[in-house]
Protein backbone atom coordinates (compact mmCIF):
# COMPACT_ATOMS: atom_id res chain seq x y z
CA UNK A 1 0.00 0.00 0.00
CA UNK A 2 1.46 3.12 -1.28
CA UNK A 3 1.23 6.31 1.15
CA UNK A 4 -1.18 7.92 -0.81
CA UNK A 5 -3.57 4.58 -0.85
CA UNK A 6 -2.96 4.59 3.01
CA UNK A 7 -4.28 8.20 3.04
CA UNK A 8 -6.92 8.03 0.65
CA UNK A 9 -8.02 4.52 3.09
CA UNK A 10 -8.32 5.82 6.31
CA UNK A 11 -10.07 8.86 5.07
CA UNK A 12 -12.85 6.28 3.39
CA UNK A 13 -13.21 4.80 6.60
CA UNK A 14 -13.96 8.44 8.50
CA UNK A 15 -10.24 8.39 10.53
CA UNK A 16 -9.63 12.13 8.82
CA UNK A 17 -8.43 13.87 11.47
CA UNK A 18 -6.53 10.44 12.64
CA UNK A 19 -4.34 10.30 9.99
CA UNK A 20 -4.07 14.47 10.30
CA UNK A 21 -2.79 13.81 13.67
CA UNK A 22 -0.18 10.05 12.56
CA UNK A 23 1.11 10.74 9.37
CA UNK A 24 4.17 11.97 10.48
CA UNK A 25 4.88 8.38 12.28
CA UNK A 26 3.95 6.55 9.17
CA UNK A 27 6.53 3.58 8.32
CA UNK A 28 7.13 1.23 6.42
CA UNK A 29 6.27 -2.19 7.39
CA UNK A 30 7.73 -5.55 5.33
CA UNK A 31 5.05 -8.25 5.61
CA UNK A 32 5.59 -11.92 5.46
CA UNK A 33 3.45 -14.28 3.37
CA UNK A 34 3.21 -17.45 4.28
CA UNK A 35 3.62 -19.46 0.62
CA UNK A 36 3.60 -22.92 1.61
CA UNK A 37 3.57 -25.17 5.03
CA UNK A 38 5.91 -27.87 6.00
CA UNK A 39 8.97 -26.72 4.18
CA UNK A 40 11.57 -24.31 3.44
CA UNK A 41 14.07 -23.87 1.32
CA UNK A 42 17.70 -23.64 2.54
CA UNK A 43 18.73 -20.43 3.79
CA UNK A 44 15.55 -18.65 3.49
CA UNK A 45 13.17 -16.92 5.50
CA UNK A 46 10.69 -18.80 7.26
CA UNK A 47 8.68 -19.52 10.37
CA UNK A 48 8.94 -22.39 12.27
CA UNK A 49 10.79 -25.45 11.19
CA UNK A 50 14.20 -26.31 11.40
CA UNK A 51 17.37 -23.45 12.08
CA UNK A 52 19.91 -22.94 9.20
CA UNK A 53 22.41 -21.68 11.84
CA UNK A 54 26.49 -21.91 12.14
CA UNK A 55 27.41 -25.28 12.81
CA UNK A 56 29.44 -24.22 15.85
CA UNK A 57 26.61 -22.66 18.11
CA UNK A 58 25.38 -24.38 20.78
CA UNK A 59 20.65 -24.52 20.26
CA UNK A 60 19.73 -22.55 22.90
CA UNK A 61 18.51 -23.97 25.97
CA UNK A 62 16.37 -22.57 28.83
CA UNK A 63 17.44 -24.80 31.65
CA UNK A 64 17.02 -28.55 29.95
CA UNK A 65 14.27 -27.56 27.99
CA UNK A 66 15.48 -26.26 24.21
CA UNK A 67 13.77 -23.12 23.00
CA UNK A 68 11.60 -23.65 20.24
CA UNK A 69 12.91 -21.32 16.53
CA UNK A 70 10.03 -18.78 15.94
CA UNK A 71 11.23 -17.63 12.48
CA UNK A 72 14.43 -17.37 10.78
CA UNK A 73 14.81 -14.24 8.23
CA UNK A 74 17.04 -13.88 6.00
CA UNK A 75 17.33 -10.00 5.37
CA UNK A 76 18.21 -10.43 1.52
CA UNK A 77 14.97 -11.54 1.21
CA UNK A 78 13.92 -8.20 2.28
CA UNK A 79 15.99 -5.87 -0.13
CA UNK A 80 13.22 -3.94 -2.30
CA UNK A 81 10.56 -3.77 0.39
CA UNK A 82 12.74 -1.96 3.36
CA UNK A 83 11.91 1.29 1.91
CA UNK A 84 13.69 3.34 4.51
CA UNK A 85 16.85 0.94 4.40
CA UNK A 86 17.02 0.07 8.04
CA UNK A 87 17.35 -3.64 8.14
CA UNK A 88 20.76 -5.33 7.43
CA UNK A 89 21.23 -5.76 3.84
CA UNK A 90 22.68 -9.57 4.16
CA UNK A 91 22.75 -11.82 7.23
CA UNK A 92 20.42 -14.45 9.43
CA UNK A 93 17.99 -13.45 12.15
CA UNK A 94 16.67 -15.67 14.43
CA UNK A 95 13.96 -15.87 16.90
CA UNK A 96 13.56 -18.77 19.57
CA UNK A 97 11.15 -18.87 22.36
CA UNK A 98 10.20 -20.79 25.64
CA UNK A 99 6.70 -21.88 24.30
CA UNK A 100 5.81 -23.86 27.50
CA UNK A 101 6.81 -20.64 30.16
CA UNK A 102 8.35 -18.21 27.93
CA UNK A 103 6.10 -15.50 30.12
CA UNK A 104 4.79 -12.48 28.25
CA UNK A 105 7.37 -10.35 28.64
CA UNK A 106 5.98 -8.13 31.45
CA UNK A 107 9.34 -8.92 34.19
CA UNK A 108 13.14 -9.29 34.20
CA UNK A 109 13.14 -13.13 34.30
CA UNK A 110 11.37 -13.41 31.21
CA UNK A 111 14.95 -12.57 29.53
CA UNK A 112 15.74 -16.43 29.77
CA UNK A 113 12.51 -17.57 28.00
CA UNK A 114 13.50 -15.86 24.22
CA UNK A 115 17.18 -15.84 22.36
CA UNK A 116 17.61 -13.46 19.70
CA UNK A 117 20.66 -13.82 17.30
CA UNK A 118 22.14 -12.49 14.01
CA UNK A 119 24.73 -14.22 11.61
CA UNK A 120 26.52 -12.11 9.11
CA UNK A 121 29.25 -14.64 8.13
CA UNK A 122 29.77 -17.13 5.75
CA UNK A 123 26.96 -18.99 4.54
CA UNK A 124 29.21 -22.13 3.60
CA UNK A 125 28.95 -22.65 7.79
CA UNK A 126 25.34 -22.86 8.00
CA UNK A 127 23.97 -26.25 8.49
CA UNK A 128 20.17 -27.09 8.78
CA UNK A 129 19.78 -27.89 12.81
CA UNK A 130 16.67 -29.06 14.00
CA UNK A 131 15.34 -28.99 17.52
CA UNK A 132 17.00 -31.35 20.09
CA UNK A 133 13.65 -32.24 21.40
CA UNK A 134 12.33 -32.87 18.02
CA UNK A 135 9.55 -30.22 18.92
CA UNK A 136 8.58 -27.11 17.53
CA UNK A 137 6.55 -25.95 14.91
CA UNK A 138 6.27 -26.86 11.12
CA UNK A 139 7.82 -24.71 8.55
CA UNK A 140 6.37 -22.57 6.44
CA UNK A 141 8.22 -20.50 3.74
CA UNK A 142 7.77 -16.88 3.78
CA UNK A 143 7.60 -14.00 0.59
CA UNK A 144 8.18 -10.33 1.43
CA UNK A 145 5.95 -7.57 0.49
CA UNK A 146 6.11 -3.81 1.80
CA UNK A 147 3.07 -1.84 3.20
CA UNK A 148 2.56 1.49 4.82
CA UNK A 149 0.89 1.47 8.40
CA UNK A 150 -0.21 4.78 10.60
CA UNK A 151 0.42 3.86 14.26
CA UNK A 152 -1.64 1.53 16.22
CA UNK A 153 -4.28 3.49 18.26
CA UNK A 154 -2.75 2.38 21.27
CA UNK A 155 1.15 3.11 20.02
CA UNK A 156 3.25 4.91 22.31
CA UNK A 157 3.67 7.66 19.92
CA UNK A 158 -0.20 7.87 19.82
CA UNK A 159 -0.91 8.31 23.73
CA UNK A 160 -2.19 11.72 24.10
CA UNK A 161 -4.24 11.30 21.19
CA UNK A 162 -8.16 12.23 21.93
CA UNK A 163 -10.49 9.65 20.41
CA UNK A 164 -14.14 10.18 19.42
CA UNK A 165 -16.49 8.21 19.95
CA UNK A 166 -17.06 7.69 16.06
CA UNK A 167 -13.93 7.39 15.39
CA UNK A 168 -13.44 4.23 18.04
CA UNK A 169 -16.25 2.78 15.59
CA UNK A 170 -14.66 3.95 12.15
CA UNK A 171 -11.38 1.97 13.57
CA UNK A 172 -12.91 -1.11 14.42
CA UNK A 173 -15.59 -1.76 12.14
CA UNK A 174 -14.62 -0.50 8.91
CA UNK A 175 -9.66 0.08 9.26
CA UNK A 176 -9.59 -3.16 11.91
CA UNK A 177 -11.03 -5.17 9.33
CA UNK A 178 -9.51 -3.66 5.87
CA UNK A 179 -5.90 -3.95 7.27
CA UNK A 180 -6.22 -7.79 7.41
CA UNK A 181 -6.06 -11.29 9.86
CA UNK A 182 -2.72 -12.36 9.82
CA UNK A 183 -0.29 -10.15 10.05
CA UNK A 184 3.39 -11.19 10.09
CA UNK A 185 5.72 -8.49 9.39
CA UNK A 186 8.87 -7.00 10.29
CA UNK A 187 9.06 -3.17 11.19
CA UNK A 188 6.22 -1.06 10.72
CA UNK A 189 3.59 -0.73 13.21
CA UNK A 190 2.61 -3.18 15.99
CA UNK A 191 -0.84 -4.49 15.83
CA UNK A 192 -1.53 -3.96 19.74
CA UNK A 193 -4.34 -6.63 21.31
CA UNK A 194 -3.45 -5.08 25.05
CA UNK A 195 -2.27 -1.85 24.71
CA UNK A 196 1.28 -0.03 23.96
CA UNK A 197 4.76 -2.17 24.56
CA UNK A 198 7.35 0.70 24.14
CA UNK A 199 7.37 1.36 28.05
CA UNK A 200 7.27 -2.19 29.22
CA UNK A 201 9.89 -2.82 26.49
CA UNK A 202 11.78 0.07 28.00
CA UNK A 203 11.32 -0.73 32.14
CA UNK A 204 12.20 -4.49 31.58
CA UNK A 205 14.91 -4.53 29.92
CA UNK A 206 16.68 -2.25 32.12
CA UNK A 207 15.44 -4.89 34.86
CA UNK A 208 12.00 -3.07 36.03
CA UNK A 209 9.20 -5.26 36.31
CA UNK A 210 6.53 -3.34 33.84
CA UNK A 211 3.78 -3.09 36.64
CA UNK A 212 6.03 -0.69 38.98
CA UNK A 213 5.92 1.98 35.76
CA UNK A 214 4.55 4.56 38.38
CA UNK A 215 7.31 5.07 40.37
CA UNK A 216 8.80 8.09 40.84
CA UNK A 217 12.50 6.51 40.67
CA UNK A 218 11.44 4.94 36.97
CA UNK A 219 10.91 8.08 35.25
CA UNK A 220 14.14 8.97 34.32
CA UNK A 221 14.03 5.55 32.25
CA UNK A 222 10.60 6.31 30.40
CA UNK A 223 11.80 9.31 28.07
CA UNK A 224 13.65 6.13 26.10
CA UNK A 225 9.99 4.41 25.53
CA UNK A 226 10.37 6.43 22.51
CA UNK A 227 13.81 4.10 21.16
CA UNK A 228 11.58 1.35 20.55
CA UNK A 229 10.98 -0.51 17.41
CA UNK A 230 8.78 -3.12 16.49
CA UNK A 231 11.42 -5.68 14.38
CA UNK A 232 8.87 -8.40 13.93
CA UNK A 233 5.30 -9.76 15.09
CA UNK A 234 4.32 -13.69 14.28
CA UNK A 235 0.53 -13.37 14.68
CA UNK A 236 -1.18 -16.67 15.57
CA UNK A 237 -1.50 -18.88 12.53
CA UNK A 238 -3.01 -22.70 12.65
CA UNK A 239 -1.09 -23.19 8.93
CA UNK A 240 2.03 -23.32 11.48
CA UNK A 241 0.50 -24.47 14.65
CA UNK A 242 1.66 -21.00 16.26
CA UNK A 243 -1.16 -20.25 18.78
CA UNK A 244 0.11 -17.20 21.18
CA UNK A 245 -1.34 -16.88 24.69
CA UNK A 246 -5.06 -17.72 24.97
CA UNK A 247 -4.49 -18.99 21.63
CA UNK A 248 -5.74 -15.36 19.32
CA UNK A 249 -2.54 -13.79 20.45
CA UNK A 250 0.65 -12.10 19.14
CA UNK A 251 4.12 -12.49 19.59
CA UNK A 252 5.68 -9.19 19.02
CA UNK A 253 9.87 -8.80 19.28
CA UNK A 254 11.05 -4.61 19.88
CA UNK A 255 14.93 -3.55 19.37
CA UNK A 256 16.33 -0.17 20.15
CA UNK A 257 16.38 2.20 17.24
CA UNK A 258 20.28 3.15 18.02
CA UNK A 259 20.71 -0.80 18.23
CA UNK A 260 19.27 -1.48 14.73
CA UNK A 261 21.58 0.96 13.43
CA UNK A 262 24.63 -0.45 14.81
CA UNK A 263 23.34 -4.07 14.23
CA UNK A 264 23.50 -5.22 17.65
CA UNK A 265 20.35 -7.30 18.16
CA UNK A 266 21.64 -8.75 21.60
CA UNK A 267 18.80 -6.44 23.52
CA UNK A 268 16.21 -6.73 21.78
CA UNK A 269 12.98 -7.75 23.72
CA UNK A 270 10.36 -9.99 23.38
CA UNK A 271 6.69 -9.86 24.47
CA UNK A 272 3.42 -12.05 23.76
CA UNK A 273 -0.31 -10.29 24.03
CA UNK A 274 -3.62 -11.96 23.72
CA UNK A 275 -7.04 -11.16 24.36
Amino acid sequence: MTKSALAAELLRCGLRRYWQASQAYVRNAVTLQVQQVGDAPFGRSHLGGAADMPHTWPWPYRGDAPLSLIAQINFADCQGFDMNGMLPESGMLYVFYDCADGGWGSEPKDRDGFCVWYYDGDRAFLRRRENPAGQGFPAAALQCGRRWEVPDRECWLMRDYWWEDYENVAWWERWDKFTGEKRHKLLGHSDNIQGAMELQCQLAGHGIPYRTAALPEDVALTAGAADWLLLLQVDSDARCAMRWGRGNGRLYVWIRRQDLAARDFSRCWLVVQSS
